[in-house]
């Protein structure tokens, strides 16, 4: 079912190719005498990505210009290698960024770990009603409702098809994406073109000047979308009853904020001689999202009695994309990828705060084992 909904697709993609090709120049009359259907305004705002305005009245040279003010905010000239010397010119800035993303995400790493040991750290666990409630059988209705649920207008995967695309042709591709979403959790098995991924580079700084000033967003096929959206949502409601109170992100019920403030308060007299010597401990997680273990992860998921169905569900979408990097316009590469979290994934949120409860509790264990040590005053 993965398989012809995939064909299906991509002989459709040709056909809207031709039929771009053919109107390309005649869009505005086009648009005025269906405006109904599809207006210019609506066209353009999808390209520019400006999703806080609705479409009504004309604002066409206002889209336009933010068409081409992204262009050239996100082209790449020129960049520094990591011996800093200056690479430029579309082919050498293309090499480059595959090097440093493959080495990021396309590399494992030796695991140092085991389900035993994590069995020893983690000390909650998923209830055997919520284990059995996590595995049930997806309906179809669950996988509408995740179809709908997702922003009409992100950035589309290599198909090229958003959600608006399913949403507006439901009547005629919704039983095709039921079938396909049922034929993985069924089998769990996933066709790996639904997993190729475009990894976006969005700059970190005004003036990016290394591929490092660079965080990759990843364009995941809206079909997979679908399919993380399913299982994110089996996951969230149980996070607060495993996931430690020191941890606010992406948590129902909690909000980062929170913990924001509290460090404001803990830390507001730390510049004083006065008292008990203070220490606070930052810890960089810059490139933690990237670099996450997907054994440890896995191992991770067993320690906290997460059943073993939902597991495989997991690993089959964590373990088979594919990435090529969007580079001035052009993708360039195709490399698997063996380690880290998509930045764009439904279930990658999660899936971290689950994964950062181990350093939570290893931290929290050290300070019970060291006697001198005493928290916070009140």
């Amino acid at each position: 079912m993965q398989f012809q909904l995939c064909s299906k697709l991509q002989k459709l993609k040709k056909g809207l190719k031709s039929l771009s090709k053919n109107t390309v120049g005649d869009v505005t009359v086009k648009s005025i005498e269906a405006k109904a259907a599809l207006t210019e305004e609506d066209f353009l705002r999808q390209k520019s990505r400006v999703q806080w305005l609705k479409a009504g009245d004309r604002n066409s040279s206002y889209f336009f210009k933010a068409i081409k003010e992204r262009r050239n905010r996100s082209k790449i000239f020129s960049i520094s290698g990591e011996d800093g010397s200056l690479i430029e010119g579309d082919t050498r800035v293309k090499s480059e960024a595959i090097r440093h993303f493959q080495n990021i995400l396309g590399c494992s790493m030796p695991s140092r770990h085991g389900s035993r040991s994590l069995r020893n750290v983690i000390d909650k666990h998923i209830s055997n009603d919520q284990a059995d409630y996590m595995s049930t059988e997806v309906t179809n209705d669950e996988i509408r409702k995740a179809c709908f649920s997702l922003h009409p207008n992100k950035a589309p995967g290599p198909d090229g098809f958003n959600a608006h695309f399913f949403k507006k042709t439901w009547h005629i591709v919704g039983d095709d994406v039921i079938n396909a979403v049922q034929e993985f959790f069924y089998s769990g098995l996933l066709l790996k073109e639904l997993n190729a991924t475009i990894l976006t580079l969005v700059p970190k700084v005004p003036n990016p000047s290394k591929m490092t000033d660079f965080r990759p967003i990843a364009c995941c096929n809206t079909l997979y979308k679908i399919i993380a959206k399913i299982i994110a949502n089996r996951i969230k409601p149980y996070l607060p009853d495993i996931i430690s109170p020191s941890q606010s992100a992406f948590v129902a019920g909690r909000r980062i904020g929170d913990n924001i403030l509290l460090v404001q308060e803990l830390l507001r007299d730390y510049h004083k001689d006065a008292g008990m010597p203070k220490l606070a401990l930052k810890v960089d997680l810059m490139k933690a999202f990237d670099t996450v273990d997907w054994g440890f992860l896995l191992d991770t998921l067993a320690a906290f009695h997460f059943p073993l169905k939902v597991i495989n569900w997991i690993k089959a979408c964590l373990t088979t994309p594919k990435f090529s990097i969007s580079i001035n316009g052009e993708l360039a590469g195709f490399f698997p990828g063996k380690k880290g979290l998509r930045q764009g994934d439904p279930m990658s949120p999660y899936l971290f705060v689950i994964a950062m409860e181990v350093l939570s509790k290893l931290l929290a264990n050290h300070i019970m084992g060291t006697p001198n040590f005493k928290y916070h005053w009140r």
